[in-house]
């Protein structure tokens, strides 16, 4: 049910790194960047999923495979509720109770309570359950409820309605969902007018014409892992979609983005997306790791954001990198890199390069 977003935290150990855009950006001091930020990213932990990250895997996919969705047209229980709900599905249903060896024990239950553990179980599976079968229910139930943190102080009779009450529905929706990505209407809305707007934007218009050339080799979520020729640490790269043309050496590489904040412009110079990420050194690291497989001399490079706003009037806008822009890109990212080569070479991720050099940083 969950998008899987594995590819972005596939790297390495800290012994063995390999360095994507978004861990340099965790060096990198224009962004708040630190050594020691570096180098906590490659700690074999869950990244934090960011809002924009969620809806940006969630537009992809749905340009994708729309049957990939589920939509729901249930009510979501409460945060806590739901996940009890969710806990449970995946005990009971997905197996997950199979790893817990036994780990789990329900309270002590009244026979009136008992009976309404026999209704649960009829509802989900039409026959009545085994002493056993119950059993198990019941261990399970007040295990998702212990992982939902529910309400200590609760009964376990109250504990069991509220889940009658407000799980049930919720959990055969999610049964009936398997490996879907559940969403609810409102989602699926705002995911069908982002992908109207951008299916009818002419620049898309035109690259879908592109894809239809047999001359012309299209690319579509194409990662890359190489050696940096110069400072020679590992990298990756995993890049949306790009079209080469060798007949008229030509390289189009475009990198398709959401955005909530229709106030301040994605290429705002401060504020906007483009700065906040690097997004402009991000896609000429897409260029590198291209360069990477294909000799690129002699090439025209266009490089693309396409952005899909998802609030508002929802508005697809197409950003082009200029010459100069890339160059600018290309500078900084290059200083990254040197950085990371820097800080690879003395084992120093205590420290800026500049307090190891000088004792202090100039502002």
């Amino acid at each position: 049910m969950a998008i899987d977003v594995s590819s972005y935290y596939n790297v390495g150990s800290k012994e063995n790194l390999v360095v994507s855009h978004s861990a340099m950006n965790m060096i990198n001091p224009l962004l708040g960047g630190h050594p020691k930020k570096f180098m906590a990213y490659f700690k074999d932990e869950p990244k934090e999923i960011t809002i924009s990250m969620e809806r940006g895997n969630l537009f992809h996919k749905w340009l994708e495979n729309p049957d990939a969705f589920k939509v729901s047209e249930l009510d979501k229980p409460t945060p806590q509720m739901a996940l009890f709900g969710e806990n449970f599905y995946s005990l009971y249903f997905a197996g997950r109770y199979k790893t817990l060896n036994g780990s789990f024990q329900a309270p002590p239950l009244e026979l009136n309570e008992i009976f309404k553990i026999n209704e649960i179980f009829e509802v989900f599976h039409g026959k009545k359950g085994t002493q056993d079968e119950i059993s198990l229910l019941i261990n399970i139930l007040f295990y998702a409820r212990k992982e939902a943190e529910v309400n200590a102080t609760l009964k376990p009779g109250t504990v069991i309605e509220k889940f009658q009450k407000e799980c049930i529905n919720y959990i055969k929706f999610l049964h009936d969902a398997g490996d879907r990505i559940i969403i609810d209407k409102t989602t699926k809305d705002i995911l069908e007018k982002c992908k109207e707007n951008y299916l009818a934007h002419p620049f898309v218009k035109y690259l879908t014409e592109l894809k239809l050339n047999i001359y012309i080799e299209t690319y579509k979520e194409k990662e890359f892992f190489w050696t940096d020729k110069v400072h020679k640490f590992k990298r990756k790269a995993k890049i949306d979609f790009f079209i080469i043309d060798k007949s008229n050496k030509r390289l189009i590489i475009v990198d398709n983005k959401t955005n909530a904040d229709t106030n301040v412009p994605f290429n705002h110079f401060e504020r906007g997306a483009m700065a906040k990420y690097d997004l402009d050194g991000q896609l000429v690291n897409y260029v590198e790791a291209i360069e990477s497989e294909i000799d690129l001399t002699g090439y025209k490079i266009e490089l693309y954001n396409i952005v899909s706003y998802t609030t508002g009037e929802f508005p697809c806008i197409v950003y082009k990198l200029s010459i100069f822009s890339q160059d600018i890109a290309q500078k900084r990212l290059d200083k990254i890199k040197e950085r990371i080569a820097y800080h690879i070479l003395i084992d120093n991720w205590e420290l800026t390069k500049e307090e190891i050099e000088d004792g202090f940083i100039t502002i």
